[in-house]
Formats: C-alpha cells, sequence, structure tokens
C-alpha cells in the first residue's frame, strides 16, 4: 500500500497525540523531507547552466532545476563540453588567472558558491570555449507536501516511517519540550537519513551491462 501525504500527516497528528492543524503537521514534514533529500542525496538531477562563450567564466546555477524541485541544494559533479571539471574553490581560480595553476589533461576547475535565495554561482577555470555545454549533475530540494499532491513526496516509499518519526520528533520537541521522548525518534530519523544514502551510492555503483552494437544494442 503506497502511503499518500494525507496518511503522513494523520499518522503525525495521531501517533504524536497533537493537537494541531494540518499546515502545522505538513511544514514539520516538509522540513524532514528536505533533510532526509539533502542528506541522503535522493534525487539527483542533470541541469543545464549554461554554453560556454570564450569570454565570460561566472555562471548561475538557477532555481528551477525540476518541475517537482524548487531549489538546488549541492553540485554533485559539473561538466563542460561533455568533461568532468574538478572542483576546487576561489583561490585555485585566482592562482590560475595568475598562471600559478598547473592542470593537465582535459577539464578544468570549477569553484561553487552558496548564494544567498538557494541559488550558486559558478567560476570555472580555464574559461570555457565558446559554444561549450556546461551541465550540472545536482541534489535538488523538493517543493513543500501537500495534500493531494502525491508528486510533493519524493523520499522512497519505504522510509516515509521514518519520515513521520522526524515529524514527531519535531513536535515533541517544540508543542510539548520533551527532548527525552523525541530523542529515539530522532535516531530513527538520522539512521534513515544514513540508510537511504548508503542504498542510493550501492545502486549507483551496480554493475551494468555493457551495451553492444548488434549484440545486445
Amino acid at each position: 500500500m503506497t502511503d499518500t501525504v494525507a496518511d503522513l500527516v494523520s499518522a503525525v497528528k495521531t501517533e504524536g497525540g497533537f493537537d494541531v492543524d494540518e499546515a502545522t503537521v505538513l511544514k514539520w514534514l516538509s522540513r524532514r523531507q528536505r533533510t532526509m533529500v539533502v542528506r541522503g542525496r535522493v534525487r539527483k538531477l542533470l541541469i543545464a547552466i549554461g554554453t560556454g562563450d570564450g569570454v565570460t567564466k561566472e555562471f548561475t546555477v538557477e532555481n528551477e532545476p525540476a518541475p517537482a524541485f524548487v531549489s538546488v541544494a549541492e553540485i554533485l559533479e559539473l561538466k563542460v563540453g561533455g568533461e568532468v571539471w574538478t572542483p576546487g574553490d576561489h583561490s585555485d581560480i585566482t592562482a590560475g588567472e595568475l598562471g600559478r595553476l598547473r592542470l593537465s589533461g582535459p577539464g578544468g576547475i570549477y569553484a561553487a558558491e552558496h548564494n544567498e535565495g538557494a541559488t550558486f554561482t559558478i567560476n570555472l577555470y580555464p574559461t570555457p570555449g565558446e559554444g561549450a555545454a556546461i551541465q550540472a549533475w545536482v541534489v535538488g530540494l523538493p517543493l513543500d507536501l501537500e495534500v493531494g499532491q502525491e508528486t510533493t513526496l519524493v523520499i522512497p516509499q519505504d522510509f516515509t516511517d521514518a519520515l513521520v518519526s522526524g515529524a514527531i520528533a519535531t513536535g515533541l520537541l517544540r508543542l510539548e519540550g520533551r527532548p527525552d521522548l523525541a530523542q529515539p525518534l530522532e535516531q530513527i530519523f538520522n539512521e534513515a537519513c544514513v540508510e537511504v544514502r548508503r542504498r542510493i551510492a550501492q545502486q549507483a555503483d551496480r554493475p551494468r551491462q555493457i551495451r553492444i552494437a548488434g549484440v545486445n544494442a
């Protein structure tokens, strides 16, 4: 049986014994889902950032990576012209511009800065060539949960119970001031964040069959 957003709201109110409105519970659940998505790297999205013009070295990752997501939480990998670039910091960019940084092989380095308003500014060295497509694999922050809109629930279904535990822990802390009761539920939630990240990492590392033209492709 698939859990709906309404099911999760009901579970938090019933199991937590809270006399609160639906909007409050949705806020607790939404914040907990965002935490699980980021810590577990639950949803990785490939987004287009821009195209090199041979002059500009600074680009901005915009707020809307996909319809089900509201912003970018983390940049995992950057590609320029199909080549994976290496993450660095702003001192690396400066060193490159001053001729103090040696690069070998294809690609380059990038430094990403998290701006106010959940956007990133990316500086690149060397400056991307004209026409080079700039793309990034990112972790997207989901929209707030909404009753009747099941696409807002983006975590795997077998982790919804841990999501409920996290929301109940929030209620116990904020409404009743009971960290002693919240602690076991916090532990369940935190362990779920670790487990979902481990599972997703395993799926990414799973061996895949090579596709050969005329044989299996």
